[in-house]
């Protein structure tokens, strides 16, 4: 039994048109079958044939680390139950009491490690193991999901994604890719595709064709013995090598920090595994080697090894004032003629993460982001006032985007700002048809400090993601950590000081914001799981300071709302609020 390929599923469909396909799931402890799903043409169109809906006298439930129900679209373990469930496995009491539990009704459940979640129209949705997902920059991966979307490019017959590389900073997402009869897939075409159809955080950061793929004893495919892309290149593709004297030193740092051999002119950051970690090292190497200093959104406009080499130049030949340039307004995604959504940055100043909203939020009107300009210039960074902020951003808006309206968004601290930008349109009796904060909090409203008792309960409910066995062992080791060996640092890797130092100007002038009254509506978007550290109130306190507060709750804690996992969820949430307006 394995996951069914949509290439297999669309050929039986289009060769045997009376004959009736139907989907099975199940593990033997559940006597082999649990759900099932007649397969429809349509359904050749989603992401994997679903796995369907529970047999009769069979029961299941999706649930997430603490055992609790997730909602539609949130992905979980699945348990199965019902009159097939078995009693337990022969002679082994301790795997039996790990994997058959009673939850508090008296259910049995068998908990298969299979991650799944339902679909809105009641079907269930396999998304693999549960031991199976991959971390990459911190977003967790469901391979499966992006084998599926691989498979459904053109010329596509067989997909496998792995990672390659240790470490957090070092490990990248892999795709290999194999064609039909015998044919070599276009990479760099498939990686386009891909970047059209999945968010920035699921497209690999490397897709090797091969003619084959080796297999293990058992016949599964042997994803070790698959050729590793970011150490050797693909022959079939032709390399234009660095050509410029600023472009070898590029490239070089390239090589060095993403770990790659060798580099060409075309080649694009994000494409060869590039990340939002790694730009910021990169720039912070840009600014000591060259002396060049640049808005870290310059890699969201020019990705590529000679489109950032040629704005190096460019700085370095420059000798502007140091009014506010133009490049700090970004085109996270362009298109339609409707009023722009504008997202101000976060505390560290940067905007690359919104990358991964921007796929979510449809083609009717553009999504743009405002950088810090501290992170554009050499000075010192000053705390600046959320008040002189909005009115810098404000000036900068109606000079590139004319007079609006414009809808508003920030996260974390640059909601902030665009709370007070928002308040200052509407002093001038503009509209501000959307005021979107994501996990911002008023500042005027102190959070009072948890219990030893319940941030003991936060720690535990943070180790959702490990089995139920393994968290004591966990907290004793993040105690021990953070306790006895706190006064010993880590060996220090190399950073942007500059990102560090914004965060620490930005949070005092956090902390000295007090805003006024907003007469318009607040939509917050707020992370369903509680801060570990302060108790806030429901509504973060905005209903003191907004004439109407509507609060959306997405999954996931302040640190993982744009993670893989919830930031799909924030996209459909906030499309719905754009697509209303």
């Amino acid at each position: 039994g394995d996951v069914l390929p949509l290439p297999s599923v669309a050929l039986a469909l289009d060769s045997l048109p009376d004959v009736r396909l139907i989907n099975g799931y199940g593990p033997t402890e559940n006597t082999t079958f649990t759900t099932c799903h007649t397969v429809r043409p349509e359904d050749c169109a989603r992401a994997s044939i679903p796995i369907g809906t529970p047999v009769a006298n069979t029961s299941v439930r999706i649930v997430d680390g603490s055992g609790r129900m997730v909602p539609i679209g949130v992905p979980g373990e699945l348990h199965a139950g019902g009159d097939g469930l078995a009693i337990g496995y022969l002679a082994d009491a301790g795997l039996t009491a790990e994997k058959f539990i009673t939850s508090p009704d008296g259910a049995r459940w068998y908990r298969t490690g299979d991650r799944a979640r339902w679909m809105p129209d009641g079907t269930i949705e396999f998304l693999g193991r549960m031991d199976s997902q991959i971390k990459i920059r911190g977003f967790r991966i469901e391979p499966l999901e992006v084998e599926a979307a691989l498979l459904r490019l053109p010329g596509v017959a067989t997909a496998k994604v792995g990672t390659r590389g240790v470490g957090a900073s070092e490990k990248k997402m892999v795709a290999w890719i194999s064609g039909l009869d015998g044919m070599l897939p276009d990479a760099r075409e498939a990686a386009r595709a891909l970047a059209r159809h999945l968010p920035r955080h699921l497209c690999p950061d490397a897709i090797v064709p091969v003619k084959s793929f080796p297999l293990t004893p058992n016949g599964k495919i042997d994803t070790s013995a698959l050729p590793d892309p970011l150490t050797t290149r693909t022959q079939d593709i032709e390399v234009v090598p660095p050509e410029t004297p600023t472009e070898k030193r590029l490239a070089a740092v390239w090589c060095e920090l993403i770990g790659i051999s060798h580099v060409a002119r075309n080649d694009d950051f994000f494409e060869i595994g590039g990340h939002s970690l790694l730009a910021i090292r990169i720039f912070e190497r840009i600014r000591r080697e060259f002396g060049a200093v640049l808005p870290l959104a310059s890699l969201l406009q020019e990705p590529t090894l000679a489109g950032l080499a040629r704005l190096i130049d460019e700085a370095m030949q420059s000798t502007a004032d140091e009014s506010l340039p133009v490049s700090l307004i970004t085109a996270v995604r362009r298109g339609g003629n409707r009023p722009p959504f504008v997202c101000i940055h976060g505390g560290d100043g940067g905007i690359i993460f919104y990358r991964d909203l921007a796929p979510h939020l449809g083609d009717e009107r553009p999504f743009l982001a405002i950088e810090a300009p501290a992170l554009n210039s050499a000075n010192e960074i000053i705390a600046e006032t959320v008040e002189n902020m909005a009115e810098k951003y404000l000036m900068l808006l109606r000079r590139e985007k004319g007079k609006g309206p414009f809808l508003l968004g920030g996260y974390s601290f640059g909601g902030l700002v665009a709370f007070e930008m928002a308040s200052r349109l509407a002093q001038e009796g503009i509209n501000v048809p959307l005021l979107a904060l994501f996990d911002t909090s008023n500042p005027a409203v102190k959070g009072k400090p948890f219990s030893p008792r319940e941030r003991l309960t936060h720690a535990w409910r943070n180790e959702s993601d490990c089995p139920l066995i393994q968290r004591p062992a966990n907290l004793v080791r993040r105690l021990i950590t953070r306790t006895l060996f706190r006064p010993f640092k880590e060996k220090p890797v190399e950073r942007d000081s500059r990102h560090e130092e914004m965060c620490a100007a930005h949070l005092e002038s956090m902390r000295a914001y007090r805003p006024g009254f907003y007469p318009g509506k607040l939509t917050l978007f707020k992370a369903a799981d509680e801060d570990p550290v302060l108790k806030r109130p429901p509504d973060y306190g905005w209903s003191q300071a907004a004439a109407e507060v509507e609060i959306l709750l997405i999954p996931g804690r302040h640190l993982t709302l744009f993670d893989a996992d919830h930031v799909p969820i924030l996209g459909r949430e906030l499309k719905t609020k754009l697509t209303n307006l």
